[in-house]
């Protein structure tokens, strides 16, 4: 699985939370079930440790690692917006008060 079978995220501006967490936790049942599945096969399928396996560790662990950033990019802009969205609040009160 590359980086580049990762769908892309839902547009964040028209997107709601519940559509992003939807979107997260879809795509992470799929990618357990395929990694869980193909560890299965080359762990008790055949004899001894097979080259194909060490691939796998390296390929499941930069999904994670991809997954992780993308979740981690959303929560931070997440952030962002909100935190621009308490300024834009705190702007109009602050220039009535001048």
């Amino acid at each position: 699985m590359s980086n580049a079978l990762i769908p892309s995220l839902p547009e964040l501006k028209q997107a709601n939370a519940g559509a992003i967490t939807e979107y997260f936790r879809s795509y992470l049942q799929q990618v357990v079930t395929l990694h869980t599945a193909m560890f299965e096969k080359l762990l008790f399928e055949g004899e001894g440790v097979p080259l194909e396996l060490a691939e796998l560790f390296e390929d499941a662990g930069n999904t994670y690692i991809t997954l992780s950033e993308r979740i981690s990019k959303h929560h931070l802009r997440r952030g962002a917006s909100k935190f621009e969205e308490q300024l834009d609040a705190n702007i109009e009160p602050t220039l009535r008060r001048v």
